[in-house]
């Protein structure tokens, strides 16, 4: 070998028996003998003048599982001599890109997504460090139309045209992740994604029954019906029958399924030009007959107010308890009225001094009383209907006499 270390390369995927290298001397001459060592030995065998690959159907020389180099020894006791053998394994495209464990499989998106929002990532590695790009399978159509790959090498899809929950409202596209290069092993791997479109509110609320005006493969456009009903001259209380069937709406947008109200609206048009119009609101109400007056469950209440650094304080009673008016209204269950509401008669004094909350707590403005000073106030009950006052106007009267300061 002429004290030479051997260094050699071969290829990964190479197969049993291909020279390594040529040695200089023969390893069958006489009286020598020649033996391979060291940790990769096994890859190697004598025959004659050469160093060989040692590999099988089972045993198949991978860089990605081996290494870059395997490295042993070869040894020859006779001369008492160690030559040391390194060969490179020379990489080559033998790997398919493999999408990462992580990848998205499936996903929700509202249909309110604007366009060219980054919808999702995927991610795919080479063993053999090739680089790769991302496209979408167009074959996938109609459903590839809606997203589109802007950098064939981030991996972010990007939604190309708008969504729509009522047309669509599940999407499928396949990814293929290839490696970029012009060889003639040319892998690429695929993945399917699931998209869920979820329901953003973008729809009128509709009446039924559809009144079809065009259906197509991507549009359904509804009419309103029109509701009718006879009345005989003289009837009352009757329920009206209408036609095609009682006035029902639904949400248009049916994911969201959102309560619809309704109201009456009158309009007044032109006999000359019906398209000049204007829309007014009917709002009718249902109102439940008063049948008792709410009641206080005492007609004096007496509280006392305790000086100190604060300018306000709640009006406490016996027991240091806050003051509170107790009111019941038996057309309400439990007696209890949500919508009372409480006022100062006008012939109460110092109203300037307290305030009234709406659970029946008295505040008074503590800076403005005197000791041992006493005020008597008279209290109104009212009851309120969506911001109004109710036109029966409960009278009950209660007098607080707040004798201590």
């Amino acid at each position: 070998l002429d004290g030479q270390d051997v260094f050699a390369t071969v290829r990964e995927n190479s197969f049993w028996g291909e020279v390594v290298t040529e040695l200089m001397a023969d390893t069958r001459m006489e009286g020598v003998h020649w033996r391979l060592e060291g940790k990769d030995a096994n890859w190697f065998f004598l025959d004659e003048r050469y160093i060989r690959l040692n590999t099988s159907a089972d045993k198949i020389l991978d860089r990605e599982v081996q290494g870059p180099f395997l490295t042993a020894e070869l040894s020859c006791y006779e001369e008492d001599s160690v030559y040391r053998i390194m060969v490179e394994i020379l990489n080559e495209n033998d790997n398919a890109p493999v999408f990462a464990a992580n990848s998205v499989h499936s996903l929700t998106i509202s249909e309110l997504t604007p366009v060219d929002t980054v919808v999702f990532t995927v991610l795919a590695t080479d063993a053999d460090n090739d680089k790769i790009i991302y496209s979408i399978d167009q074959t996938s159509k109609p459903n590839a139309d809606y997203f589109k790959v802007i950098l064939p090498n981030s991996g972010e899809v990007i939604l190309s045209k708008p969504l729509d929950y009522e047309t669509i409202t599940t999407l499928s596209v396949t990814i293929h992740a290839s490696q970029e290069m012009n060889t003639a092993e040319h892998f690429s791997t695929s993945t399917n994604i699931t998209i869920f479109v979820l329901d953003g509110d973008d729809q009128y609320p509709q009446f039924l029954p559809c009144m079809l005006l065009l259906q197509n493969e991507t549009n359904r456009v509804c009419t309103s019906p029109v509701y009718a009903v006879n009345v005989t001259e003289g009837e009352e209380d009757i329920v009206l029958d209408f036609s095609p069937g009682p006035i029902h709406a639904v949400d248009g947008d049916r994911g969201l399924n959102s309560r619809v109200s309704y109201a009456i609206v009158s309009q007044a048009y032109q006999d000359d030009d019906p398209r000049k119009y204007s829309l007014a609101s009917v709002l009718v109400r249902f109102v439940a007959v008063n049948q008792f007056p709410p009641e206080f469950e005492m007609a004096e209440f007496q509280g006392f107010v305790t000086g100190g650094k604060s300018p306000v304080s709640l009006v406490n009673t016996y027991g240091n308890r806050a003051l509170m008016l107790h009111v019941h209204d038996q057309d309400f269950n439990h007696g209890f009225n949500p919508m009372i509401y409480y006022t100062f008669s006008p012939k109460s004094k110092h109203t300037d001094i307290y305030r009234i909350t709406q659970e029946g707590l008295l505040i008074a403005w503590t800076d403005h009383l005197q000791p041992q000073e006493k005020h008597v106030l008279e209290i109104w009950l009212r009851r309120r209907y969506k911001g109004q006052m109710d036109p029966l106007e409960r009278g009950c009267v209660a007098q607080g006499k707040h004798p201590n300061v």
